[in-house]
């Protein structure tokens, strides 16, 4: 509250996400909960409803000021969170009522769990009775599933505000991909030859991981000599992960014979497939050209 406060007294346009815990933005998620079962709040281009809740909040220092609640309600994500939600439910239930046979210690954990507060208080311990759920607590509890939401201390619609998150979160991830598939963390040396050096890699070795995830976001359609499609694929990336093409295409190597000459080791099928959908068809089929340019001059 503190760091929002000092933003809007300054004028900042900031615009951050909220935790659904927290009291006004519960407050603002019960004020939007009639409209984000509208169509007119369907988001465009994002696959979920959001609309905006101006609040006049009260800060530590004693001072009034307005702030922009964004309240985003997201289906699929509902779902999920409610079939995991159930079946962690519908598993300790099982667990309690056949507990007779478990262990002190399995039985001892059972009531210690933190699930035990979805049911009333059970007449006896684990394995020698049945739970019985309490209603209101597993509705308290999920009636925020699939919600989501965020600040902003400048005034804009749910969808401006959706769009500059996902721009965020964009950056975000690409700097999360320079720390962990680049491993770009930190730079310890005494030349500064060195540590432009090794942004200079990094950078170049990022531009072509963000672009490696944009291939893998296509689909792949191909066209015989009449012009019309005669394949069409889903995007690689509905196939494999990032992790799992670095996983597969690290293995192809290049030798290097007796005689000083380097050639390429044996390359898959599937190798070459993913090449293909990445839209590099060739470029397992002979060495790189600066290898070859080593290996005449």
């Amino acid at each position: 509250m503190e760091n929002l406060a000092r933003c809007i007294d300054k004028g900042h346009r900031v615009l951050i996400a909220a935790k659904m815990n927290i009291s006004w933005v519960a407050e603002a998620a019960e004020d939007a909960m009639p409209r984000l079962c509208d169509a007119r709040s369907r988001l465009r281009k994002h696959p979920v409803w959001g609309t905006t809740i101006e609040k006049t909040l009260t800060f530590d220092d004693g001072k009034s000021r307005k702030v922009w609640i964004h309240i985003f309600r997201d289906e699929a994500k509902s779902n999920q969170e409610y079939k995991a939600f159930f079946e962690d439910i519908e598993e300790y239930e099982a667990q309690w009522k056949h507990a007779a046979h478990s262990t002190e210690q399995e039985r001892n954990a059972l009531s210690k769990n933190g699930l035990l507060k979805f049911f009333e208080t059970p007449a006896a311990g684990p394995g020698e009775c049945e739970l019985q759920r309490n209603y209101d607590v597993i509705n308290a509890e999920s009636r925020y599933f699939g919600f989501f939401a965020s600040v902003s201390t400048m005034q804009c619609d749910a969808q401006t505000a959706i769009e500059t998150y996902s721009r965020r979160d964009a950056i975000e991830k690409c700097f999360m991909a320079g720390k962990t598939d680049v491993n770009m963390k930190t730079v310890r040396s005494h030349s500064e030859a060195t540590v432009k050096g090794r942004f200079i890699v990094s950078f170049l070795a990022l531009c072509i991981i963000c672009e490696v995830r944009r291939r893998m976001r296509l689909p792949l359609v191909e066209f015989g000599a009449n012009g019309k499609i005669t394949k069409e694929l889903a995007p690689l990336g509905s196939e494999y992960t990032f992790e799992e093409i670095l996983n597969t295409l690290q293995t192809v190597q290049a030798l290097t014979t007796r005689d000083g000459k380097m050639q390429m080791m044996e390359v898959t099928k599937r190798q070459h497939e993913i090449a293909r959908r990445l839209r590099c068809p060739d470029v397992y089929s002979s060495l790189p050209a600066y290898v070859a340019q080593n290996q005449l001059g």
